[in-house]
């Protein structure tokens, strides 16, 4: 029925949901800590190496608002000497972007961990998105992604570093295991603010254009299906492909992003090379938005019907009052009752149950239009006819939905 959510989207917010409600098994990871400052229930989101890993990633929840976000937590020892080092990650919580995963919170002197040193152990705090990186997805299949997703990419990730380097930053993490692919075409840069504490570089214009030659490389891996394309000794071969299957406007563009001249380059100037394309990209995403709020006005619907039911079963069959006579199933709420039972006990001329969504779909909208639309509603044994309008059984339910002083609790 056209009243739920497309099964495609429901798939995605599933396994989304399933993803966000994932627990880690006490037994395999003993060491996990329970809580981290405000955050608790930790799930490792990658292979935890104790001896080796510089970085490890976790799952967990907040305590303050019920998200779910990302822990990355930095191995090792690091000494904050001033709070100036600090300053960038400042900057990095108050950029907001479509394309980038934001930083919420650094956590320093974190000892939720085991950690016992002189030194600052450092966690960052990012919203959780439990996705795969280009590393695991496209790379897989050993060819290149096809040119329209290709400029899809290229107008995200673009638009990303224009915002990151608009703030005086520089990404540091523009590489195909730090990109997060969010549905079928959405894609973030992850990580940011990271590289800025762990090698701290006043030289941002040096930095904000090896973003560039990054981007070029990120581009040649996705469309030569390699992530090693972008090698010294590739690089000829990786651009012959290129040539050979994809237009003049992505092999210029990717020639452009991997020259090393001009020294100095902007994101801004890629736009030109862009052209005509943004308007597809603009395109896509409105119809993008328009799908999901035609889904969000559907669930709109199911949450006011989903009301409706929980008053009329909330006033009917209560057995608490049992014994009250003025709250006995006569009269108004019998008709209540009468009225679930026409709604829901639907058979079918054998005698078999029969469950019609359209119909119970139906009423419930009458009901809470309160319609002058009169109904026959059936005593259980069948003796008794009683023909009343969706008005006043709109009125009734209310009254006395009213009267039984109910505790209400969202």
């Amino acid at each position: 029925m056209s009243q739920f959510i497309s099964p495609d989207v429901k798939m995605e917010l599933v396994h989304r949901q399933l993803a966000m409600e994932a627990r880690a098994d006490p037994t395999v990871y003993p060491d996990l800590p329970q809580q981290v400052e405000h955050l608790n229930q930790l799930v490792p989101l990658e292979q935890i190496n104790q001896h080796h890993a510089t970085q490890s990633v976790y799952k967990a929840i907040s305590v303050r608002d019920g998200v779910t976000y990302c822990i990355r937590r930095l191995h090792g020892t690091f000494r904050i000497s001033c709070p100036k080092q600090l300053q960038p990650l400042e900057t990095w919580k108050k950029l907001v972007h479509v394309n980038v995963v934001q930083l919420r919170e650094v956590i320093v002197n974190c000892k939720a961990f085991g950690d016992n040193c002189e030194f600052v152990s450092l966690c960052f705090e990012f919203p959780q998105f439990q996705l795969p990186g280009f590393s695991s997805t496209q790379l897989q299949q050993g060819a290149g992604v096809v040119e329209w997703l290709l400029w899809s990419y290229v107008i995200q990730l673009s638009s990303a570093l224009r915002a990151v380097h608009a703030n005086g930053l520089a990404s540091r993490c523009v590489d195909l295991s730090k990109i997060l692919v969010h549905g079928k075409s959405k894609i973030l840069l992850n990580c940011g603010g990271v590289a800025d504490l762990l090698t701290p570089d006043t030289q941002v214009q040096q930095l904000q254009l090896e973003d560039l030659h990054a981007f070029g490389r990120v581009l040649l891996a996705l469309a030569t299906g390699s992530a090693f394309s972008a090698r010294r000794d590739l690089v000829q071969q990786s651009m012959s492909y290129v040539s050979s299957h994809y237009s003049s406007d992505m092999k210029n563009l990717i020639s452009y992003l991997l020259s090393p001249q001009p020294t100095r380059k902007s994101i801004n100037e890629i736009m030109p090379m862009i052209g005509a394309r943004f308007y597809s990209q603009l395109e896509s995403a409105q119809i993008r938005n328009d799908i999901l709020e035609n889904e969000l006005s559907k669930e709109l619907e199911n949450g006011r019907l989903f009301r409706i039911l929980s008053k009329i079963n909330t006033i009917v069959e209560r057995p608490e009052h049992n014994m009250d006579p003025s709250w006995s199933e006569t009269g108004d709420r019998f008709l209540i009752k009468l009225f679930r039972d026409y709604v829901f006990h639907q058979v079918t001329e054998s005698g078999k149950p029969w469950m019609d969504m359209a119909h119970i779909v139906q009423c419930l909208n009458k009901l809470d239009a309160g319609v002058n639309e009169k109904v026959q509603l059936v005593s259980r044994d069948g003796y008794n006819f009683i023909v009343v309008s969706y008005g006043d059984l709109r009125r009734y339910s209310f009254l006395h939905y009213k009267s039984g002083n109910f505790v209400l609790s969202f």
